[in-house]
């Protein structure tokens, strides 16, 4: 995978991370969300693990540690999405969009990386971009912003010993198993087909490849970054919900989205990340 495909592949992800987002919020109302938990990773594991059930063959302790790590992250993150319905699917990408400002500071405490100038417009572009769209902050939204990206940056460390197959294999296997512990399945199952479809594509397609997809281009990408390209999503549903609302988005979203789509921009001249540059964590 070449740098330019991985930053295509990720901008592509983005789109389907917001898509699903808005997704599940249309149909999260008649679901039990440890059913939709459950669903969603397992759709992901099985499909993953019969795709590279022969690469599992040669997994070591240490990917299998650094993936339940990865899984535990990858499970809290999209519980708390799930389980707080009234969140919104704008909300909840705003969160993981401002995390930027996170991964920057753990980035920059565990590497040997300055940040360098474009990393720091397009972080505050980006960031002042999301807080201008979306000022309101609470518990759950902060939760949000810091599991992604403690995720980012784990991934950025543990994908350069490690193969990103059995980082996403061990990773979805163990938030399946987790998922199993949010069951409450009191008569608020999934009735309707579109939940059902709903929650295989995006255990397939937003799990499965985004997941994999991530951690690939996390061997090219520095984690900024990544985080700076995924502040896309803030866009993607914004223009979502200007489409379909039919209300105009107002001085301050436009304002908003063009800092975010101008860190962007700013983003993709951020120098690759490579091997030399990234700590290693042995124990």
């Amino acid at each position: 995978m070449t740098e330019s495909r991985a930053i295509l592949l990720v901008i592509v992800v983005a789109f389907l991370w917001a898509a699903a987002a808005l997704a599940a919020q249309a149909v999260a109302s008649g679901v039990d969300p440890g059913l939709f938990l459950l669903v969603e990773f397992m759709v992901a594991y099985l499909a993953l693990g019969v795709i590279y059930r022969s690469r599992m063959r040669s997994l070591g302790f240490k990917p299998a540690l650094q993936g339940i790590l990865l899984g535990v992250l990858l499970f809290i993150l999209h519980y708390l999405v799930l389980s707080h319905q009234e969140i919104s699917p704008f909300v909840a990408i705003n969160s993981m969009s401002l995390s930027i400002i996170v991964i920057a500071i753990l980035w920059a405490a565990i590497s040997r990386e300055g940040l360098g100038i474009w990393a720091g417009v397009s972080i505050i572009m980006c960031a002042a971009g999301v807080y201008v769209v979306n000022p309101m902050y609470d518990f759950v939204f902060l939760a949000i912003l810091v599991v992604f990206a403690f995720h980012v940056v784990f991934t950025a460390i543990f994908v350069r010993h490690s193969a990103p197959e059995h980082l996403v294999v061990v990773q979805t296997a163990v938030a399946t198993i987790l998922s199993i512990t949010t069951l409450h399945l009191d008569g608020k199952a999934m009735a309707n087909m579109w939940a059902w479809v709903v929650c295989v594509l995006t255990g397939l397609l937003g799990v499965a490849w985004g997941v994999l997809v991530q951690t690939r281009a996390q061997r090219l990408l520095s984690p900024i970054k990544i985080g700076v390209l995924f502040t896309l999503q803030s866009v993607v549903v914004i223009g979502f919900l200007g489409l379909t609302s039919g209300t105009d988005l107002g001085h301050r979203t436009i304002i908003g989205v063009t800092l975010i789509v101008s860190g962007i921009v700013a983003g993709l001249k951020i120098n690759s990340t490579s091997r030399e540059t990234v700590p290693r964590i042995d124990g």
